[in-house]
């Protein structure tokens, strides 16, 4: 394949309704994927956490409590998760909107240093 290995869970479904389209970030704790919920046919964004985070206990209850508790947010400025579950082989994923736009180290990458007024209107976002 050219050199470039194909993302495994591309083109899974995860907790029976999400349709893995794409890869389109990875971080410490997971990998994040542009999916379809099918029975809606809305776009959504899958988090899958790593499998070595899997082997741990404290880091799996980390996981649900945080899951829990960023699903009872209710704010313009957050993202609204709307599904989290365990795969039956074991995976854990998470369930949010789908954002477009850029991540702040991207648009200071692009932009360089912001100026004041900018960086003032994105902290008081957060």
């Amino acid at each position: 394949m050219d050199g470039v290995e194909r993302d495994p869970l591309v083109g899974r479904v995860i907790g029976d309704a999400y349709f893995l389209l794409e890869l389109v970030g990875v971080g410490g704790m997971g990998r994040v994927y542009r999916a379809v919920q099918r029975a809606l046919s809305r776009t959504v964004a899958v988090k899958v956490i790593h499998r070595d985070l899997l082997g741990d206990p404290e880091s799996i209850e980390r996981f649900y409590t945080e899951a829990r508790a960023a699903s009872s947010l209710n704010h313009p400025n957050s993202v609204s998760i709307f599904d989290f579950g365990r795969t039956e082989d074991g995976l854990l994923y998470l369930v949010m909107e789908h954002l477009k736009g850029k991540d702040l180290a991207a648009l200071m990458r692009d932009e360089g240093p912001l100026p004041l007024p900018r960086v003032i209107e994105l902290g008081s976002g957060v």
